[in-house]
Parts: C-alpha cells; sequence; structure tokens
C-alpha cells in the first residue's frame, strides 16, 4: 500500500531545506485552477517550492512531484482517501502533473469539489495551452513563466547592476541553470536546453520527420528575434538554402515550435482580422542566450528583446507592434482605449524621437496616447514629454 501522505510530508521537509532565489511572479487570486506553463528549466518547480513556504505560514499545504515514481504507484482508491484526508483549504501545488493519470479528470473533479487552491505546472511537451484548455474546460487560468528577468539575474549573482552584468544579461539570458555556470560553460548549456526543447517538445511530441529541415527553420526564426517573420518570407529564405518545404508544412512548424516554448510572437496593430492574419508577426526568443548561440544578435535586437520579455511578464495590456506606411513603433501597449507607445534603440537619434511624435495622428481617434517612451543602452534625458530610459534603470523600475 502506498503511504501517499507521509511521501507528501518528506518532499514538504525537503523544501524547507531548499535555498530559494524568490522568483518575482505572481499568479492571479482566482478560484480557479493556476496553470504555471512555459519552457523547460526556467524554474517552474522552484516557484512552486517558493509558494510553498509563503503559503505555508498559514495554511496547510499539499506539494505532490508526478516526476516522482513513487507516486506512479498509487491507486485510484489511495489517492481518493489521500484527498479526502486533506481540511478544506488546502493549497494545492502539483508538479509535472501531466504525468498523474487522467490528470485532466482528477483535476476537474478536484476543482468541483471547491475544497482547495489548485496549482499545478508541467512539461512544456506534454502541459500546453491549447492541452490545458481541452482538460479543464474553463476551469482554469494559465499565466507564461519566463527564464529570469534582470532583476532576478542580479540576486542570483549575488551582484550590483553594472555595465559589465547587464552585458552577460544580453548575451546568455535568464536560464537559471546558464546564469550559474562559468563563462566557458554557458554555451554549451545553453545548447543542452535548446536541444532538449527541440527535440523532447518539438521533435519526439509532434513525430516531426524532417529533422534537420525543422532545425534549419527554428535556427533561421531564433537568430532573426525582433523581427518580422512571415511564413512567404522565411519560405523564400529556405528556397534560397536549396530546401524544400511547402508554406503548409512551414506554417505547421511554426505553431508547433512556439506551442513548445521556444519563442513567442506579437500580432500588428490592427482592427481587422483579415489584416491581421495577412500581416507578418514580430518574433521574439524565448531566451537570449538561445538565439546567441545561432548567431550573435544585434546590439539594438538584444536590447527589444529583453524589453519585449518585461512588457510580456507585466501584462499592463495586450501587446501590439505598430506599423503602417507612416508609422512604426516597435511596441504598443493596449488597454481598453488607451494605448503606451514604446521605441527601442541601442542609441537614439532625431528619428525615433519624430516617429513618436507624429504616432498619434497615424492611430484612430478613438484611441488614446497615454504615455511615449523611448528605452535606451545608456541615455536619459527628456524631450517634447516624451522619456528616454536607460535599459538598466527602466528593467530595474527606476522610472514610471
Amino acid at each position: 500500500m502506498v503511504n501517499i501522505k507521509e511521501r507528501v510530508e518528506e518532499w514538504l521537509d525537503n523544501i524547507k531545506k531548499v535555498k530559494l532565489i524568490k522568483r518575482e511572479f505572481k499568479v492571479p487570486t482566482t478560484s480557479d485552477i493556476k496553470a504555471i506553463v512555459g519552457p523547460r528549466r526556467a524554474g517552474k518547480t522552484y516557484y512552486l517550492f517558493q509558494l510553498a513556504k509563503e503559503f505555508s505560514k498559514e495554511k496547510s499545504i499539499a506539494y505532490i512531484n508526478f516526476d516522482d515514481i513513487f507516486f506512479s504507484k498509487a491507486t485510484v482508491e489511495e489517492w481518493k482517501h489521500f484527498f479526502n484526508g486533506l481540511e478544506k483549504g488546502t493549497v494545492l501545488l502539483l508538479d509535472e502533473v501531466q504525468n498523474w493519470e487522467e490528470w485532466g479528470r482528477w483535476l476537474r473533479t478536484l476543482h468541483d469539489e471547491k475544497k482547495f487552491d489548485i496549482y499545478v505546472t508541467g512539461s512544456s511537451s506534454k502541459l500546453l495551452i491549447k492541452e490545458i484548455s481541452t482538460n479543464l474546460r474553463g476551469r482554469y487560468t494559465s499565466k507564461l513563466f519566463l527564464p529570469f528577468s534582470f532583476k532576478e539575474f542580479l540576486k542570483i549573482k549575488k551582484a550590483p547592476a553594472s555595465k559589465k552584468i547587464l552585458k552577460e544579461y544580453l548575451r546568455y539570458g535568464g536560464f537559471p541553470e546558464v546564469i550559474k555556470e562559468d563563462i566557458v560553460n554557458k554555451e554549451e548549456k545553453l545548447r543542452s536546453i535548446f536541444a532538449t526543447t527541440f527535440y523532447r517538445d518539438f521533435v519526439e511530441r509532434y513525430k516531426i520527420r524532417e529533422i534537420e529541415t525543422a532545425k534549419i527553420v527554428i535556427e533561421n526564426i531564433l537568430s532573426a528575434t525582433a523581427s518580422l517573420i512571415s511564413i512567404s518570407k522565411l519560405h523564400k529564405q529556405l528556397k534560397s538554402l536549396g530546401i524544400k518545404l511547402s508554406k503548409r508544412t512551414l506554417w505547421k512548424y511554426y505553431v508547433q515550435m512556439k506551442d513548445s516554448f521556444l519563442f513567442f510572437d506579437i500580432p500588428p496593430l490592427v482592427f481587422s482580422k483579415y489584416k491581421e492574419k495577412l500581416l507578418p508577426k514580430k518574433v521574439y526568443s524565448i531566451d537570449l542566450g538561445i538565439s546567441n548561440i545561432f548567431r550573435t544578435v544585434p546590439l539594438g535586437a538584444r536590447i527589444e528583446t529583453v524589453v519585449a520579455h518585461k512588457l510580456l511578464r507585466e501584462r499592463k495590456g495586450s501587446l501590439y507592434y505598430i506599423s503602417d506606411d507612416e508609422c512604426e513603433i516597435d511596441f504598443g501597449v493596449r488597454s481598453d482605449s488607451s494605448i503606451n507607445l514604446l521605441e527601442v534603440a541601442a542609441i537614439v537619434d532625431n528619428a525615433h524621437i519624430n516617429k513618436l511624435k507624429k504616432a498619434p495622428k497615424h492611430l484612430p481617434k478613438f484611441l488614446k496616447v497615454k504615455k511615449m517612451s523611448i528605452i535606451s543602452l545608456e541615455e536619459e534625458f527628456e524631450i517634447e514629454g516624451m522619456k528616454v530610459k536607460s535599459l538598466m534603470n527602466w528593467l530595474l523600475d527606476k522610472h514610471s
């Protein structure tokens, strides 16, 4: 007979001994199941450890890691006995939940009992947002969990902010294991993370046969971080390399690679679903370190990618890029009828300032521009109501 309670208590005792870097990640307060999704090795398990420590001060906790083979031996009756023995209001922290047989049915049942506060994480190869949506049918809220922000990066480095530290972050990114490695081993660790994600979450999951072709596709996408990418443009690039791949297959690869958390994209700000489908998306690597193992990303694109990550973490509104014949702005953060405009540049010149000044005239009248800002590598000044902010200070929230 499997003693689930005893094993859960062993896990909680071990968690108490783990030293953590506190993540600046907040899950929405809701009675729904909270699904924490994101790339492999970004630190989701350690975030559940963090929640266990925080909640244990005032609530009962049950942390269950379904990667632990011990739990695979438990029968349905043993699980029922365990959950019936927990007090109402217990926080359930379910890690690698996709390894639990019939996890969708279990979570629906536990949620519908209204007895527990439930958090789940899982491997991106088996717990995609689409699968959560299918299995949990409106009973969940999900939030993207990314590698370390610059503020978190400083905590793990135990170092004050400096140009040197920022340069390292822009080169090697924010995966926890990579940050801890010596410089000489960082690239090897990044290649390992990429290979694991690519083969397990994309190739194996989707049963890809043309592996080398698919690898060239993802390398082209990741090394072009902060660029506009359309399937037609990508198809032409591959054709010029002598690679024969239909647009239909290329589109399928694109969607599957994005679902595997290798990159994310943002749409153009348009007011027609038809136009949105036709226009290219702006693509950003899930981590700069991964992009830089293929070819060195230009400084401006690196800065823009880090800015995109922070905007995605904050989620203060819907994220777009703005582009038409006369107006091109890197980011628009829209909330209902208002929008904040954000331009990114390694070095600021008059062209960047003029673009922002002209932008409101090219937006619909119902959309009020609340704030216009420029993020530069180092410059700091204010001109005509626009703030130019240094990347370091902006990443550290030293500006409103």
